[in-house]
């Protein structure tokens, strides 16, 4: 017979109603033991191909960009941001064949601009700004940023861009 409490578990597993509870009970761990031995296999697997040979991580790296010559590298751009409305002349752009003589020395590309300017520089390279009038430039480049720069009137800044294309006062 059934009690009121086991009633669930009678209609459940009526087979097993007539046995004790310790015989229900190994039961009951008898099916843990085998799903347990079951699993060990998969287990062993797992384990087994956690420690295979794995490729060498650092075999694909390529050397560094710094490790270039100058002359593998692409060019630069350089933003130049005026923070007034002046007029700036560029020397040592390269961007022609004009020659020009600056606080850099002797150079070759000369531009000049008013407002907002970009070029493509090759590098390490350096290059002058100069206006004829007061004012500050802030200067940029995919990797960095400066400024800003004041530029006296009548005054010249020198300007290099590194072989990492960072520009620098």
């Amino acid at each position: 017979m059934c009690l009121i409490i086991e009633a669930a578990r009678c209609i459940a597993a009526p087979q097993l109603s007539n046995q004790t509870p310790n015989k229900f009970f190994n039961i009951q761990i008898l099916h843990a033991m085998k799903k347990i031995l079951f699993a060990i296999p998969a287990i062993a697997m797992a384990v087994l191909f956690t420690f295979c040979r794995k490729a060498d991580v650092t075999s694909g790296l390529s050397t560094s960009g710094s490790a270039l010559k100058s002359a593998d590298r692409g060019a630069c751009t350089v933003y130049i941001y005026p923070l007034t409305y002046a007029t700036l002349s560029y020397c040592g752009t390269e961007t022609n064949a004009t020659d020009c003589s600056t606080c850099l020395g002797d150079s070759k590309g000369v531009e000049v601009i008013t407002g907002d300017a970009s070029f493509d520089l090759s590098n390490p390279t350096s290059f002058s700004i100069s206006s004829a009038f007061a004012t500050s430039v802030i200067l940029a480049t995919d990797n960095n940023q400066i400024g800003p720069i004041a530029i006296g009137a009548n005054g010249c800044e020198v300007f290099t861009v590194d072989a990492n294309c960072e520009v620098h006062h």
